[in-house]
């Protein structure tokens, strides 16, 4: 979007002066300063012609962006939808809005549903440059190299990826992302086996509210789950602890996008799922709980769904399906066969990931906001 219109990031982690980054036509901005919210100031100074605020609806409200005076620029939401129903209080900011783009069809329906008229669905998009299949080989010396990494940034030893059925999982230590039922699944399923690992990339998740190695050891302790020690054992290991302020390198996500066998995550909504569509760019297989963006991406043989069985109403009366327990034990259970058997490409479609790698690149997705903008 860069090459043809000039382009501001406002950025909610981003704090400090604005700057440019190296090698792009954009300037990066902060959201915030001090508490003080600086996007009115923004408009009022930049006089943009239009803006486009990619965040949660809710996010949006709660910020007070409806109340701005959005008289003499387009306001267009990125909308990201993860519930059966839009968050209560919502309509004040869609209400606002000269155009609504949806992230998939997922949102598209829950919009429409609720009576919004959605001018477009375009997907986030993934840079085939950084996302890529790798032959074998080179995947297993990837993991030997991200071994290494862990023993040296962390507490972990004799960490062992390379050979083994590597699953992997991605994303925030936050309850909408439902780590302990992704991690109850794997404990099932790993007893008894040597071979399986569970991989876990996950900001903060040592967070004293919700640390993932307590719970990890007291569900081993109540024997509920399994009556294996998953850390003890080394089923379970930890990527190093990321924060918001320390992310990693475009070229190591892209190695642990390449790396496992399968990426699992059985979070109870996802407004894109970016995980998903990096795995998908590198031919591997995803498991998911079927609930939400999901069941669109994984489509045509390219993972296996999981199935629902309880249902949790959140924050903004925004209701989810909860993800079945067994039926994920059921598909992890399917892919070791699979892994065992050396057969992916009998299971699962190798020219539906390929049709899905040359559809949903940036460069592809940054036309349909070209087209949209000239739009407005």
């Amino acid at each position: 979007m860069g090459k043809k219109f000039w382009v501001s990031t406002v950025g909610q982690q981003q704090t400090g002066e604005r700057f440019k980054p190296e090698k792009h036509n954009f300037d990066v901005l902060s959201y915030g300063d001090d508490g003080q919210l600086m996007l009115p100031a923004y408009v009022q100074s930049l006089k943009p012609k239009a803006v486009i605020i990619q965040d949660d609806l809710f996010t949006m409200v709660k910020d007070g962006l409806h109340n701005m005076d959005w008289t003499k620029t387009k306001l267009v939401l990125y909308a990201a939808i993860d519930g059966e129903v839009v968050g209560t209080g919502c309509d004040k900011i869609l209400d606002v809005a000269d155009g609504i783009v949806a992230m998939n069809e997922f949102g598209r329906d829950v919009l429409e549903n609720e009576g919004y008229h959605v001018d477009r669905v375009i997907y986030h998009g993934t840079s085939p440059e950084t996302f890529y299949p790798v032959p074998e080989p080179q995947k297993q010396y990837i993991r030997e190299t991200v071994e290494a990494f862990i023993e040296q940034n962390t507490n972990q030893e004799g960490v062992e990826l390379a050979n083994k059925f590597l699953v992997y999982g991605l994303g925030r230590n936050i309850m909408r992302k439902n780590w302990f039922d992704t991690l109850r699944a794997f404990a099932i399923f790993a007893e008894g086996k040597d071979d399986v690992r569970f991989l876990v990339n996950s900001i903060n998740y040592q967070d004293p509210q919700n640390n993932m190695l307590d719970w990890i050891n007291r569900a081993f302790l109540a024997q509920k789950f399994t009556s294996e020690n998953l850390l003890e054992n080394g089923k379970t290991i930890f990527f190093p602890s990321l924060s918001y302020s320390r992310g990693v390198p475009d070229g190591m996500m892209g190695d642990l996008a390449r790396m496992p066998d399968y990426y699992m995550t059985l979070a109870f909504g996802e407004g894109m799922g970016m995980p998903i569509l990096e795995s998908l760019f590198c031919d591997v297989p995803v498991i998911s709980h079927e609930f939400s963006t999901p069941k669109y991406l994984l489509k045509n043989g390219k993972g296996l769904l999981v199935g629902s069985d309880h249902y949790l109403t959140g924050n903004y009366g925004i209701g989810h399906d909860l993800p079945n327990i067994k039926e994920a034990v059921k598909a992890l259970e399917k892919a070791y066969a699979t892994w065992k058997q050396a057969n992916k490409w009998e299971v699962f479609n190798q020219e539906s990931f390929e049709d899905f790698r040359q559809k949903y690149t940036w460069e592809k997705m940054s036309r349909e906001w070209e087209d949209l903008i000239n739009e407005l």
